[in-house]
């Protein structure tokens, strides 16, 4: 379900296992729209249900291309090379469960994300190349910032920071650890990682300024995107 909101020339939309809702926005749907499965309780809506997006997006960039967007600036939350259960072990040994509950949510949150982009490429350029041959599909200009330093790496230098009913929790499954800190990464709401965060946020995007800037003014993007679509600082 995708609740939204806009002009009225936008009307509800329905694909397969997708639903688009017009609605009054209000603190619940916020709160349904962070709601982890298993760590946050889901929120009541209208005698339903709901949980965080992620568990059924299968195409995160739809709701936006429903409403109308012909340019999508897309903020990535992990870089494509350190999207996976780590490797890097002093001795081999079966990944921990807070190691394994992680890398569900990085699938969940990341990976759906670059597939979708991927499939938008794919249809600019059947636009492109064949315009005549597509049903009302039309092109959309896209840009991704992934970040430059990977969110487990600032978690766990803020893991101390977490309250310590959490702390515990995750000492016994494993996700405290510098091995398990990709579940920590999306547990911690405490000031110290989410001001580093933000730091880090305002750093890559004054890296990838020139790119911005071409987007916002619909110029060319200049030749720095490590993939189509994709800028990442360095």
């Amino acid at each position: 379900m995708a609740f939204f909101d806009g002009v009225e020339s936008i009307h509800d939309w329905s694909r397969s296992q997708r639903v688009g809702r017009r609605c009054e926005f209000s603190l619940d749907h916020l709160m349904a729209s962070v709601a982890i499965p298993l760590l946050f309780p889901p929120m009541g809506i209208d005698d339903e249900y709901f949980g965080d997006g992620a568990m059924r997006q299968l195409n995160p960039l739809s709701p936006a291309i429903h409403l109308g967007a012909a340019r999508l600036l897309i903020i990535g939350v992990r870089a494509r090379r350190a999207a996976g259960v780590t490797v890097n072990r002093l001795q081999p040994s079966m990944p921990t469960p807070g190691e394994i509950f992680g890398y569900m949510l990085d699938t969940l949150f990341t990976d759906q994300i670059y597939g979708d982009l991927e499939q938008l490429e794919r249809i600019n350029t059947l636009v492109e190349s064949a315009p005549d041959a597509t049903r009302g599909e039309r092109h959309v200009e896209t840009l991704m910032l992934a970040p430059s330093v990977d969110p487990r790496e600032i978690a766990a230098r803020h893991v101390g920071e977490i309250p310590r009913g959490l702390r515990a929790l995750l000492r016994v499954i494993g996700g405290r650890e510098a091995s398990g800190s990709q579940l920590a990464s999306y547990l911690i709401f405490e000031a110290g990682y989410t001001r580093a965060l933000i730091e880090l946020g305002y750093r890559d995007a004054m890296e990838a300024r020139s790119a911005l800037v071409a987007f916002m003014s619909g110029a060319r993007l200049p030749a720095v995107l490590t993939a189509p679509g994709v800028a990442q600082a360095t």
